[in-house]
């Protein structure tokens, strides 16, 4: 029985770990369709806008990947 809650654990922590890495990859991918969108408007504010949303969308996979790591006991 502690064998099934063992591997039960286990999947669970890996689906975490693969939707949060689905989620980050997503967030990205419409932010490179945005970006290509305005590549050629000439609206500097909205670059930097997609830039600073860019670096947010990353540092939240990394925290989001520690927390999973690290609370895992």
């Amino acid at each position: 029985m502690v064998h099934r809650i063992q591997n039960a654990n286990i999947i669970a922590f890996v689906a975490k770990l693969m939707f949060t890495m689905a989620s980050t990859f997503t967030r990205l991918s419409l932010l490179c369709f945005y970006y290509r969108l305005v590549k050629d408007s000439g609206l500097r504010w909205y670059k930097w806008a997609l830039h600073g949303s860019l670096f947010f969308v990353l540092a939240i996979c990394v925290a989001f990947v520690f927390m999973t790591v690290f609370t895992c006991m």
